[in-house]
């Protein structure tokens, strides 16, 4: 069945329905089931990647049926994969060559989330934790669930950019078993490393700041590499309706067979246990190439120090000292030496205990520090006609190479795809770290990159 790529405008959903979206235009512009020249593309390529946006590029002929409607933003290009939608996203950019052949660029539509802005009530969410005296600690409780439920969909209701956070959805579980297992597991305590302010926590953000920086890259920073966006797309008779979740893994290392984002099927709960296909990947079969990158989270700590207040006495014979809490991780220290951060807690009534705590918080998890990574080319045996699932982007596939030691189940987190050459897709499967250096470029488009929208980025250190 092959794909197919439309060109378009989009339009929210009818009164009462603005969180759908219709189509004002939709014409087929590729077909590789059917090549001519008013619907052929030269080179499309497709690349997506967890927790981004992702992108798509081509070039357009002047014989191409959509050739003289292109248009910056508002223009909407879908992908259809065996009459499936596996993508959708607005073209960035369009540049035109001497012989008039124009190459586009997209991103994909979770970039609507940094059209839209937010006003974060932090008392809806968020609450400080205090010690056995009642004094403050500096570390602050997160209802993660209420956060991406009420501030990381898209409120935009026109031209069809509406995007629901259903939080309802995490893990598959229900409404019951998200109070009893989800809440409990993700309300986790951050504390800012920033030693100007108590709290480095915007106000006034965009939906997807808040999403990456303040839920992915803050909250939820201690399990990284086991926390994904899904986007699914629902329909019915108003139209079409984006639906964004979370798909946890559980994130205790005892049960991986590595540290490094590689998953036993006890890991894989609600959502993720949906997502495995039939399809294996092996070597001798079809396996082409392999590559195995082993890398280290550019944020591991491994000494932490945290300054505060002490305030001995009462009334005019009280004083008020400074006093520094410590914490170490010598199984750290020992594989990558003393890598130092600081802290500090504002106010007067801390205790060291307190600031002990609060810098224990602050070191890097034991099972958040290494990252392994494996890039494979391998031919998709659907794309051969054979009868089975297909490989694929955000679904786990088990990798088998006896040459290089690897029999694993991995999640495939970034999925190159040529649309005209299936024999060339390369899939990289493991965990997707928190990249804190990466950026985005609307206009230094490749077809590496992803819609990162990385501005401002907010570091938090977390104890679950």
């Amino acid at each position: 069945m092959g794909y197919k790529v439309y060109y378009g405008t989009l339009t929210s959903g009818g009164l009462g329905y603005l969180d759908h979206y219709n189509w004002v235009t939709r014409t087929l512009i590729y077909d590789t089931d059917n090549l001519d020249d008013e619907h052929y593309l030269v080179e499309p390529i497709l690349t997506r990647e967890a927790n981004e946006a992702g992108s798509f590029e081509a070039d357009i002929p002047k014989t191409n049926v959509c050739w003289s409607s292109l248009r910056l933003i508002l223009g909407t290009i879908e992908i259809e994969r065996d009459n499936e939608i596996i993508w959708q996203g607005r073209i960035t950019q369009i540049d035109t060559n001497f012989e008039l052949v124009k190459h586009i660029y997209c991103e994909g539509e979770l970039a609507y989330l940094n059209d839209d802005t937010r006003e974060i009530d932090w008392t809806r969410i968020r609450s400080e934790r205090q010690d056995e005296d009642g004094n403050p600690t500096g570390l602050y409780m997160y209802n993660v669930v209420g956060a991406f439920h009420n501030f990381c969909g898209c409120d935009i209701d026109s031209n069809g950019k509406y995007i629901t956070a259903k939080a309802d959805n995490l893990d598959g579980l229900t409404e019951d078993e998200q109070l009893a297992e989800a809440l409990g597991a993700l309300a986790v305590n951050a504390m800012t490393i920033n030693p100007d302010i108590q709290v480095d926590d915007s106000r006034y953000v965009t939906t997807w700041d808040f999403l990456k920086n303040s839920v992915l890259g803050g909250m939820l920073s201690k399990i990284d590499g086991y926390v994904y966006l899904i986007l699914d797309r629902e329909h019915d008779s108003h139209g079409y309706k984006r639906v964004l979740k979370l798909m946890v893994l559980n994130w205790d290392p005892t049960l991986s067979e590595s540290s490094g984002g590689f998953y036993d099927d006890d890991v894989l709960f609600g959502l993720a246990s949906k997502r495995v296909t039939n399809q294996t990947i092996e070597f001798g079969k079809n396996l082409l190439d392999l590559n195995i990158t082993q890398s280290m989270n550019e944020d591991v700590k491994t000494y932490a120090r945290v300054f505060g207040y002490e305030t001995k006495g009462w009334w005019i014979f009280s004083s008020t000292e400074s006093i520094v809490g410590t914490a170490m991780d010598s199984e750290l220290i020992s594989k990558y030496g003393q890598i130092e951060t600081i802290s500090s807690v504002e106010g007067s009534s801390s205790t060291l205990e307190s600031l002990n705590n609060a810098a224990q918080a602050l070191l890097t998890d034991v099972g958040n520090c290494e990252y392994e990574e494996i890039e494979v080319n391998a031919v998709d045996l659907v794309d051969s006609g054979v009868n089975t699932d297909r490989l694929d982007f955000m679904k786990f596939s088990r990798v088998i190479s006896e040459p290089h030691g690897v029999n694993l189940l991995l999640l495939c987190t970034k999925m190159v795809e040529p649309l005209d050459d299936p024999a060339g897709k390369k899939f990289t499967f493991g965990s997707k770290k928190k990249r804190l250096s990466s950026y985005q470029s609307k206009y230094n488009a490749t077809t590496e990159r992803s819609y990162n929208i990385g501005r401002n980025v907010k570091t938090y250190v977390t104890d679950s």
